[in-house]
């Protein structure tokens, strides 16, 4: 026995340097793997402890008060951090409350037994009992670990050592109670062993917990290997589909580098276009877009540039651009981009989607012109009709000069869809807007009013009324005339008559009216126009009269 006698300032000096270095490896550890707390509490508490055992170590060469307290706290505040990293590490939450509890109580009965009631082995059994609940928890949560096989293992080997720490720890205390003495820092045979042992299970924990990290690294970088290869794998799917979509879509799908150079253009350019994707790659865009879409174009490169350079994100395109085809015609489509950004948020490239919108713009059209003329003439209707009074108004207000308002309805319309049905009335309708359209202006408008009503507005006439009356009138006669004269209508078969062609004379009935400006409103130039061709027809049909304000002429 006398063998084993040691100085147990020595061997708490080791015990102190044992911990540094199981410090300093699992900061090493930790510089190499943030991402795993455990091994930040197993360093911080292996620090801690060694701070502790330096200050035991320090008895009778500083207060015992000092030496006690500051050691004892050292320890169990490390130990406490141990047992976190280990519980972390084992993939459960650390009950620090309960942890600060122990060691707030075991500090307290320390501080009492040392400073209050002096009691050698009453404070020795206080301070041994966090140890023994903290490795014992330990030991529970090893065995309950059930992570991947090598991790179990270890953890297993960790709960046994650990387990031999506790039955070291009662046996020591069992002696203690049964000779009465808590001579712990004695050096003789019994303390010595103890102290030998102790420092076996630290060097033996060291180990372990610097296998734990190992283990752990090496799992995170299977995982990553993994997460990589699955992450290419997925990259390459994504690759491989998004080529076979731009490949077979009807749209076109196009990249362009920030200085305006195509990068790649889908093989359904030449379905949309008739150019072939290398030659789409080789045109500038002069040669891909007409004028007007040139400057739209340039106009968003040139505020994407500006984006760039003051440091805002760059903003997407989405609007309608009209593109030269390779047959000579052009082609309206609905341009769709979208800056694709780096990790630092900078601009590689631009994605595009051109898609051909030509039958919505002629839906679109269609969808217009039946809004503002008359399906079977194709004048304008009374919408169209109403906008080009109003802007023949403000036109005269402006300049000085007179504007007129021609109504005229069909002297002998009726007699013709009674003898020959709808469909002969649908061809005079038709002939007299040709003949109406062959006899105005372009700045003037021939309109539909109703039924067999027509209505010719006249524009920028004379600023003299007298001489704007002659031209309006002058032009009422010529429509009356060119109207009186025979009309040759080939009708197709039906159900109540044969294919013929028939001839059919029809007058007009016609009144004038002069507005200056905004003098008097639509409606009632509408009016008194219409009030001048009743008396037009009053005064026996086929002729032209004037609204003067007080009568007919």
């Amino acid at each position: 026995m006398n063998a084993l006698v040691i100085d147990i300032r020595t061997l708490l000096l080791v015990s102190a340097i044992i911990f540094l270095c199981r410090a300093g490896l699992l900061a090493y550890a930790w510089l190499i793997n943030r991402d795993y707390l455990p091994i930040k509490y197993w360093a911080l508490g292996s620090s801690l402890a060694a701070f502790g055992v330096l200050f035991l170590s320090l008895r009778g060469i500083v207060p015992l008060a000092v030496s006690v307290m500051l050691g004892q706290s050292g320890l169990i505040l490390g130990w406490m951090c141990v047992t976190a990293g280990t519980i972390t590490a084992a993939e459960r939450r650390p009950p620090w409350r309960w942890g600060f509890s122990i060691a707030a109580a075991a500090l307290t009965g320390t501080a009492c037994f040392l400073l209050i009631w002096p009691d050698d082995l009453a404070r020795t059994l206080v301070v041994s009992l966090p140890g023994l609940m903290f490795d014992a928890y330990c030991v529970y949560v090893c065995l309950g670990f059930i992570g991947g096989r090598w991790r179990r293992t270890t953890f297993r080997m960790l709960a046994l050592v650990l387990s031999a720490s506790i039955a070291s720890s009662l046996l020591k205390n069992f002696y203690m109670v049964r000779s009465g003495s808590g001579a712990l820092f004695d050096a003789n045979a019994q303390n010595s062993q103890f102290y030998l042992f102790g420092i076996a299970v630290l060097i033996a924990c060291t180990v372990i917990y610097v296998l734990l990290a190992e283990q752990k690294s090496q799992e995170n970088l299977a995982q990553e290997v993994e997460q990589r290869k699955l992450s290419e794998q997925t990259l390459r799917t994504s690759e491989e589909r998004h080529r076979l979509i731009a490949e077979n879509a009807r749209d076109v799908i196009w990249t362009m580098s920030v200085d305006g150079k195509v990068t790649y253009v889908s093989p359904s350019v030449e379905t949309v276009r008739g150019f072939t994707p290398a030659e789409a790659l080789q045109q500038t865009i002069e040669e891909t877009l007409t004028p007007a879409s040139q400057a739209v174009s340039l106009a968003y490169f040139t505020q994407l540039h500006a984006d760039l350079q003051a440091g805002r994100p760059p903003q997407r395109f989405r609007g309608e651009l009209e593109y030269l085809c390779k047959n000579g015609s052009t082609l309206w489509t609905e341009v769709m981009t979208y800056p694709i950004l780096d990790d630092h948020g900078a601009v590689i490239e631009i994605l595009g989607v051109t898609r051909d919108i030509s039958e919505r713009k002629r839906a679109e059209e269609l969808v217009r012109d039946l809004a503002y003329h008359d399906r079977l003439t194709g004048l304008a209707n009374r919408l169209l009709l109403s906008d080009r009074i109003t802007q023949v108004m403000l036109s005269g207000k402006r300049g000085g000069h007179y504007g007129a308002l021609i109504f005229l309805d069909l002297d002998n319309f009726k007699p013709l869809n009674d003898a020959y049905g709808h469909s002969a009335g649908d061809l005079l309708l038709t002939e007299v807007a040709r003949r109406l359209k062959s006899l105005v202006r372009q700045v003037d408008t021939v309109a539909r009013f109703g039924g067999d009503e027509f209505v010719v507005v006249l524009d920028d006439l004379s600023a003299d009324r007298e001489l704007a009356q002659s031209q309006a009138m002058l032009l009422a006669e010529k429509i009356r005339s060119v109207l009186a004269e025979p009309y040759a209508l080939k009708l197709s078969a039906d159900a109540s008559h044969p294919a013929q062609s028939i001839e059919h004379h029809c007058t007009a009935s016609i009144g004038v009216v002069l507005f200056l400006g905004m003098e008097s409103t639509e409606n009632e130039v509408i009016r008194q126009a219409d009030s001048a061709m009743y008396r037009a027809k009053e005064a026996g049909r086929n002729r032209s009269c004037l609204f003067a304000g007080d009568g007919q002429h």
